[in-house]
């Protein structure tokens, strides 16, 4: 009988060891406040964060347990690869479009995506600037984003725009 006991007191312990571990990862890698919170949220960094940039949809917590690594094997710890295919399915409203289901998958996030500055398209560059969405590029996602072409020419040399 105190064998059965201590069997159950284990099995107890064990689920609330898993849970707490849940919770744990669930909270570090907690949404960035790209779920429409408002600006007093605590997912906000800060309100002199650049728009746009990653200081701005994450919490001082999750910028502090990145210990500077912006690695995109780091930032794929936390929103994983499907996860941000999905959400930018038909990106911009253009069917078949989505800059993270691509050749540039080998780019680090902070290719596009700046850590403090403004973050760059880099898809509107020479490369599908002034071939895509009525010679306009692709939209840009949200304020904070800065389109290159009107600074980049087209593969011809001519300017994209």
């Amino acid at each position: 009988m105190e064998q059965k006991k201590e069997c159950m007191q284990t099995i107890r312990l064990a689920v609330v060891a898993v849970f707490a571990a849940v919770a744990f990862a669930l909270c570090a890698c907690a949404p960035s406040g790209e779920g429409g919170g408002t600006s007093d949220d605590a997912a906000t960094q800060s309100a002199n964060a650049q728009p746009g940039s990653m200081m701005a949809v994450h919490t001082p917590k999750q910028i502090e347990a990145m210990n500077g690594d912006y690695s995109k094997k780091n930032c794929l710890s936390c929103h994983p690869r499907d996860s941000i295919v999905a959400a930018n399915d038909a990106y911009g409203g253009l069917e078949g479009v989505n800059p993270h289901a691509s050749h540039a998958e080998s780019y680090d996030c902070t290719r596009c995506h700046s850590i403090e500055g403004t973050s760059v398209l880099v898809c509107n560059t020479a490369c599908h600037g002034g071939y895509h969405n009525d010679g306009n590029g692709f939209p840009l996602p949200a304020e904070g984003w800065m389109d290159p072409t009107d600074d980049m020419p087209s593969a011809d040399g001519t300017p994209v725009k």
